[in-house]
């Protein structure tokens, strides 16, 4: 048998290589094209649409909030309160501003499933899913999402959106928006001295008191207020406030008047406010304290 030379060995060895080397990358360039479409760089609101954004619904558990906004105020009502004419409240615009930011974010989602009959899995059905929709100010809608369970494992969400099937992954800090408590009292304004009443302000903070709950109720007619303080504001706006004892605690009433800068539209939505709120009884001594002060 003819002996290879030294030479002819190392050529077999570096073609043995070379041979190796393809089957490997044969193998791998199918797996890796599945993964990177697996993911993808998006954002759950289109960035170019959110100074278009004029209206919220959002939905989580039995309830339904909608928030509108009017001029530069925001407004909300409860749609699943029961009543014919829903109570209508301030806004927490630094909630808002966060929602509508963490959605314009252009982030990283990962595909989950593409088959509708999965989305029960996911708590992504009608009957399970936290539902977010933006809306302009005719009603069209912009974006909405629909938002289920937390993946333990990797610390997302699941959503999916109004025009597609496929459910992905998103990031978990959507979650603090969603769902949980009383959504009229997470999205509502929480200090007694709503903001969009004290702006124009040059004061930098009118109180840091804050009320409790949204309450949908109404004092029998026949009722007066134990209390009754009124409150003028550097900017030229009044507010009232009504409070009545119930059961241990207090339900305040405010009535505000908007100053003179705020523009016609927003003059004719904080008068529109006519929410209601428990307050503590410790609250309560605070709040008096302040009108004695003034």
């Amino acid at each position: 048998m003819k002996r290879l030379s030294a030479k002819q060995g190392v050529l077999i060895f570096y073609a043995f290589d070379a041979v190796l080397v393809l089957i490997l990358l044969l193998t791998f360039l199918p797996f890796n094209k599945k993964k990177s479409a697996e993911s993808m760089e998006t954002a759950l609101l289109n960035p170019n649409k959110v100074s278009a954004v004029a209206q919220i619904k959002i939905s989580g558990g039995m309830q339904t909030v909608r928030l509108f906004k009017k001029g530069r105020v925001w407004l909300g009502i409860d749609e699943s309160s029961g009543l014919e004419k829903p109570y209508v409240w301030p806004c927490d615009t630094f909630n808002i501003a966060g929602l509508i930011e963490d959605c314009a974010k252009i982030q990283k989602v990962f595909l989950a499933s593409s088959k509708v009959s999965a989305w029960e899995d996911f708590s992504l059905d009608k009957d399970s899913a936290n539902e977010v929709t933006f809306l302009d100010k005719d009603g069209a809608i912009l974006s909405s999402l629909f938002f289920g369970k937390e993946n333990k494992l990797s610390g997302r969400i699941y959503f999916r959106t109004w025009e597609s099937s496929e459910v992905y992954e998103c990031s978990a800090a959507l979650a603090s928006f969603l769902g949980g408590g009383a959504l009229s009292s997470f999205w509502a304004d929480p200090f007694v001295y709503p903001q969009c009443l004290t702006e124009y302000s040059r004061q930098k903070s009118e109180s840091i008191l804050r009320h409790g709950r949204l309450e949908d109720i109404a004092p029998a007619s026949h009722l007066k207020p134990d209390f009754v303080w009124s409150k003028d504001f550097e900017n030229g706006s009044l507010a009232k406030f009504s409070v009545y004892k119930k059961d241990g605690s207090f339900i305040v009433l405010p009535l505000f008047v908007p100053g003179p800068a705020f523009s016609d539209e927003e003059k004719s939505a904080i008068s529109s406010i006519n929410y209601r709120y428990s307050i503590s009884p410790a609250t309560l001594e605070n709040f008096r304290k302040e009108f004695s002060n003034d």
